[in-house]
């Protein structure tokens, strides 16, 4: 029988959105994000102030909708692994490497 109980984060309105994940994420970790995607190397992370990426989200909204698209994917996939139960998978599978 298949299980369709949703996960602990789902039950709780655990939302995404890459406005709300660029306001989570560290300015440093998205500067290397996308100078290692060779993308928005003009724009000044350092003069955002942290959880305030308006500067980014105008860059953003520039791209084309399939790179913002794959990137995306990315950004989806790390937000799923940052919750308690993400961090701890990581942790527990780190252990096998």
């Amino acid at each position: 029988m298949l299980d369709f109980t949703l996960p602990e984060e789902r039950k709780h309105g655990r939302h995404y959105s890459t406005k709300d994940f660029f306001r989570q994420m560290p300015n440093a970790l998205l500067t290397r994000y996308f100078h290692e995607q060779n993308l928005f190397k003009d724009l000044d992370f350092t003069a955002m102030k942290e959880g305030n990426p308006a500067a980014l989200l105008k860059a953003w909204l520039l791209l084309p909708d399939n790179q913002c698209n794959a990137m995306d994917t990315v950004f989806h996939e790390i937000f799923v692994m940052s919750c308690e139960k993400g961090s701890t998978a990581i942790i527990d599978e780190s252990g096998f490497h």
